[in-house]
């Protein structure tokens, strides 16, 4: 959080000195076209600094883009009334001074706007994130009913692979996919393309999105995945049933979040639960957290989807022990409370 801080204090600090600097006590053609070259600078220098915040969490994005727009109206603003004023020969007038005055004021309440904001857009990023497992859910039961399974995590073998939100993306809205996806080429092969390639919003995290950072990638990321292995509600070798989750469909994952793992939608790739480590990786934890079996980009815990549709956060603290008996379908142990 303290590069985030500086950089916040440090486009405000440049705002202020550029607003301020007009301030200063000169007369005459000299302080027309100072004020000028002040104002373009009010306008300009705040751009530079944009470029270097492509490495830092996007939601510090915000208070930069709106200070540059901010810098960019107010330079303008004052750049064309100065070069008024130097055509016209007329002194630095009061007009000036209340443009400068209303400048600084504005600054002031974006600086303390910000973290208000933060807060209440989060709140609304995770709601967004529980809603988009919600609708994952609802996709699953629609698939169930027209096959008579869930889809498996992966269908088809080698390159011609296809992955679970594959099938069941044209459950998800009114826009389907998959008539379009050609099973007979790799996902990620030219005639997929403008298949792949899309993002699809229900399969990306609000706070990822807001947190992502120095990924670059053609094809549409996700930020959810399936448990795949032996015992979970997605062996690899087949699809399963309803009735094959005999723990209960309220006691048993099915897709959970899988944030900065570098997966794409259309990838036939997921969480394989007998290598991951049986924690929950957050933006507070550890980084040295590698291969988490949930990781998420909410503070203190990761959201699931249960094989029942339910959408439940987990808190990072759970017992490593309850988070492996939650993975399994059929294993008959009892559920503590977590």
């Amino acid at each position: 959080m303290l590069v985030p801080l500086l950089i916040h204090l440090l486009l405000l600090a440049l705002a202020l000195i550029i607003v301020i600097a007009p301030f200063r006590s000169q007369k005459g053609e000299l302080a027309r076209w100072s004020d000028l070259w002040w104002w373009l600078g009010v306008g300009i220098l705040p751009l530079f600094i944009l470029p270097f915040l492509a490495n830092y969490p996007a939601e510090n994005h915000f208070f930069a883009y709106a200070l540059a727009g901010f810098c960019a109206f107010f330079g303008f603003y004052g750049g064309l009334s100065t070069i008024w004023r130097i055509g016209r020969k007329q002194p630095r007038s009061r007009h000036v001074g209340a443009l400068i005055a209303t400048s600084i004021l504005s600054l002031l309440f974006l600086a303390l706007l910000l973290p208000a904001l933060t807060p209440a857009r989060e709140a609304a990023a995770r709601t967004g994130c529980r809603n988009n497992l919600k609708q994952i859910g609802l996709a699953m039961d629609t698939y169930h009913d027209a096959y008579g399974t869930f889809p498996a995590a992966i269908s088809g073998e080698g390159t011609l692979a296809v992955s679970w939100r594959v099938r069941i993306e044209p459950y998800l809205d009114a826009s389907p996919l998959e008539p379009r996806y050609d099973d007979h080429f790799a996902w990620n092969a030219k005639p997929n393309w403008p298949i792949t390639k899309r993002r699809i919003p229900t399969f990306e995290c609000p706070t990822a999105i807001y947190r992502r950072t120095g990924e670059r990638s053609e094809f549409g990321p996700t930020d959810y995945a399936a448990l795949v292995g032996p015992e979970t509600a997605f062996p690899p070798d087949h699809a399963t049933q309803i009735g094959d989750i005999t723990d209960g469909t309220s006691n048993t994952l099915m897709i959970v979040e899988a944030v900065n793992r570098g997966i794409r939608w259309a990838e036939p790739k997921d969480i394989d639960v007998t290598s991951a480590k049986l924690i929950i990786r957050s933006p507070d934890a550890p980084q040295e957290l590698l291969n988490p079996l949930i990781s998420s980009a909410h503070t203190g815990g990761g959201h699931v989807l249960m094989v029942d549709g339910t959408v439940r956060f987990i808190s990072a603290k759970i017992d490593p022990a309850v988070l492996e008996v939650l993975t399994t379908r059929r294993g008959g142990e009892p559920v503590p409370e977590y």
